[in-house]
């Protein structure tokens, strides 16, 4: 690790704070060759605060890890990694994070679940995956792209994002390219959101809704898609 460490390590210290690791092996996350995936985090993050693209980043001699194993390629290959779950990792990141700052709000305070979904305008792209005619509320038109599906938890002074899905149409005719030119393996991560992506967007609000109620807890049956360590973490943000 360089000098350039000593300029963000005390940011760099909330990863030994939430236990990153244990959260990044829940998700999934691991890697056989080169830098660990915490330190492929770090770097990202780093790119981030300093404002520079990925491929910037690599080049300018800023990065963390220096060159040892931080290259373009390698940092475009983790975040490309089909098995990891991005999602699982925000879940964990946000309980941890709320069970640490509503300890400094009152306990009358009300806590909640927002719920929102926007439309990813993607009409200059032919050849993304599950893009599809999704119906813009806004400008009351039918749009190429997605359906973005948010859900963040709030005390009224503090926001936090939970979960999100890429919703797709349930219609074949309406996907562009076709379903049927596809190769979905049901084991991985990103495959999972493919098929979860052509659920009716009703039921996805429905099962956050049910997140939000808390009306899971006692049934002891997983009420997200996802597994139940993944809604345990959903339910926790409630208590």
């Amino acid at each position: 690790m360089n000098k350039n460490f000593s300029r963000y390590s005390a940011f760099l210290s909330i990863f030994s704070l939430f236990g990153f690791t244990t959260m990044l092996n829940r998700a999934g996350f691991y890697k056989i060759k080169g830098l660990c995936s915490v330190e492929m985090i770090k770097e990202l993050l780093i790119s981030n605060m300093v404002d520079k693209s990925v491929n910037h980043y690599a080049k300018s001699g800023i990065a963390v890890n220096g060159s040892n194993g931080t290259s373009k390629s390698s940092l475009y290959r983790f975040m490309s990694e089909p098995s990891y779950s991005w999602r699982s990792l925000l879940t964990q990141l946000a309980a941890n994070v709320v069970s640490r700052t509503s300890k400094l709000t009152g306990s009358d305070r009300i806590k909640t679940f927002c719920i929102d979904d926007s439309v990813i305008d993607r009409n200059r792209s032919s050849k993304v995956q599950l893009s599809a005619k999704v119906y813009d509320h806004c400008t009351h038109t039918f749009l190429k792209g997605f359906t973005y599906l948010s859900i963040a938890w709030s005390d009224g002074n503090s926001t936090y994002p939970v979960d999100f899905a890429m919703v797709s149409s349930t219609k074949d005719k309406n996907c562009l390219p076709p379903v049927d030119s596809m190769d979905i393996d049901a084991r991985r991560s990103i495959d999972k959101r493919m098929i979860e992506s052509r659920i009716p967007k009703t039921e996805l609000y429905l099962v956050y809704h049910r997140i939000s109620c808390y009306q899971n807890q006692s049934s002891g049956t997983p009420c997200y898609r996802y597994g139940k360590a993944h809604e345990q973490c959903l339910l926790s943000l409630q208590k």
